[in-house]
């Protein structure tokens, strides 16, 4: 029963988020980065020929439909159908380990077993900061379609299935690089769950070997073919390979440097749901541990039964401790923010439906102690709803839906289209640049005219790609990307005729000085109270 009112709880929860993001203009904003370059390959632009950006091409690719309908909630939709198609592929998938796993659990404590997995794997995609906005659980729902399409394709060697697993790779690592080892070593994982059974078979272990090696040097070249097919070809036919050449360059440089692990212990605070389930990813393997008598003598008495105990092993070294592992790996060559929590999603879903069934049945096997068990089964679940009621998306979804008033972006962009209307009324042609709002870009199909987007303008101001301009100054890329001490007299000389600024932001106190070649208009009082200043070009 107490499983049952978890998996409503958290049913009902998933919808309200899932419908706020659907309806909202609140997220994060990366996300107006995204659909600005999704609306200038609209334009014919491709990341890296006319801008830098710091993500790769097939992102520009994705975001280019809700671009064209100038609205988030295409992507959203996007994200949570690929999501829900993950979610019923994990579904399957883990259906059959738990079947074929000879724990023996009844059909309808396994179908809320099973349920509970994925409802919680949804309700993490959606509540952790960047939810279905963000780029992170459309790439986590691809890595997890992966897992269980090589998962049913180890018996099949179905090329079309192989193919298709190889392309769902291709897109998840390209959107979020930090899947590539732990989706390369798949083979291995497949491979691993025989290697009790194959044991017995000597004759044949040398060819088991061989073929293993021969796979997963075909996994890794079929992935590593459609990552170049997706993120190259547009260039190969405009004829940018150079651009593509100079942008791969430039990001193979991480110019964000902060303390990985306090990074990542303050973003859980943030998080509370991510308490039990970060504590239960834990656990797992010191449960398997702890109770490797019980369950090893309760296995020795099934037909088969080491050789499917060994892929329950297997599942849970490789799930529970391996892939995040690889994960942190890739977090600490690079960097973290706290919505790439998002990419455990995969393996807490894996590794929580293992933990829940295999103390299922740990329960059966142990008679005493009852009254122990009910209250560590009650307070689990407890902890799990709390963590959930009290995590930050909740709030802040509710505050949202009681808040019907117009936001204050949405305010701010009909006051600058209203002002640009006025002033094309003139010239057609005329241009203008907000250095540290993509918002306004995509929303009035406006080119950054070279500079770079948002995130990367303010790292410039502040020194931090310094390091990384300066190592590649001699690459011919057509676009701006000067050092901090150049980005002043950059602004002055390359910008548009107008600049549209916030008070004391870098664009502000660059242009207000003596030798600007801008000077701050007088007549936008209705701007200015809403910490909108424009500037416009005197001298050319």
């Amino acid at each position: 029963m107490g499983l049952v009112f978890t998996n409503l709880i958290y049913s009902i929860v998933f919808i309200i988020l899932t419908t706020k993001e659907l309806i909202t203009d609140k997220y994060d904003h990366d996300i107006d980065q995204f659909m600005y370059f999704g609306s200038r390959v609209l334009h014919g632009e491709l990341i890296w020929t006319t801008e830098f950006d710091d993500k790769s091409p097939i992102i520009q690719y994705i975001f280019s439909l809700p671009a064209a309908f100038k609205n988030t909630s295409i992507f959203v939709l996007i994200t949570l159908i690929v999501s829900l198609i993950s979610a019923c592929l994990g579904y399957l998938m883990l259906k059959d380990i738990l079947q074929k796993s000879d724990l023996e659990i009844n059909k309808n404590v396994e179908s809320s077993i099973l349920y509970f997995g994925i409802i919680l794997y949804l309700t993490l995609l959606v509540c952790i900061y960047g939810s279905f906005h963000h780029i992170n659980a459309i790439s986590s729902s691809l890595c997890l379609i992966t897992i269980v399409i090589t998962y049913f394709n180890k018996k099949l060697n179905n090329k079309l299935l192989i193919n298709i697993s190889a392309i769902t790779s291709a897109i998840s690592i390209s959107i979020r690089p930090y899947y590539l080892p732990s989706i390369i070593v798949l083979p291995l994982w497949l491979f691993t769950r025989e290697a009790y059974k194959n044991k017995k078979n000597e004759n044949f272990r040398i060819r088991i070997y061989l073929d293993y090696i021969k796979n997963q040097i075909n996994w890794i070249l079929l992935i590593t073919f459609y990552i170049i097919l997706f993120n190259l070809t547009p260039y190969l036919l405009t004829g940018n390979i150079s651009a593509f050449i100079y942008g791969i360059k430039l990001n193979s440089i991480d110019y964000i440097n902060h303390n990985i692990f306090e990074r990542q212990y303050i973003n859980i605070g943030r998080n509370p749901i991510l308490y039990p389930i970060l504590f239960g990813m834990v656990i797992l393997p010191l449960i398997r541990i702890y109770y490797r008598e019980i369950i090893y003598q309760y296995y020795r008495k099934k037909v088969n039964g080491l050789t499917n105990l060994n892929k329950i092993n297997v599942d849970i070294i490789f799930f529970g401790i391996v892939s995040p592992v690889l994960l942190e790996i890739m977090f600490y060559r690079k960097h973290f923010f706290g919505h790439y929590f998002t990419l455990f999603c995969p393996y807490i879903l894996i590794v929580f439906v293992i933990l829940i069934a295999m103390l299922y049945k740990i329960n059966k096997l142990i008679y005493n102690y009852n009254i122990y068990k009910q209250a560590i089964k009650s307070f689990s679940i407890m902890l799990l709803i709390a963590c959930l009621l009290t995590n930050q998306s909740l709030p802040d979804t509710i505050n949202e839906f009681a808040d019907n008033k117009t936001s204050s972006k949405s305010y701010k962009l009909e006051l600058i289209k209203e002002f640009i209307n006025k002033e094309r009324l003139e010239n057609k042609n005329l241009g203008f640049l907000a250095p540290e709002n993509n918002y306004i870009h995509w929303q009035l199909g406006e080119s950054r005219h070279g500079f770079p987007q948002k995130a990367v303008f303010r790292n410039i101001s502040t020194g931090k790609m310094d390091g990384m301009v300066k190592q590649h100054n001699k690459l011919n890329y057509k676009f701006l990307l000067p050092t901090s001490t150049d980005l002043c007299g950059t602004l002055n000389s390359k910008a548009p005729k107008y600049i549209i600024t916030k008070n004391n932001d870098f664009s502000f106190n660059c242009l207000n000085k003596v030798s600007s070649k801008y000077e701050l208009l007088s007549t936008t009082e209705n701007l200015n109270k809403q910490n909108i200043f424009i500037f416009k070009r005197f001298k050319e």
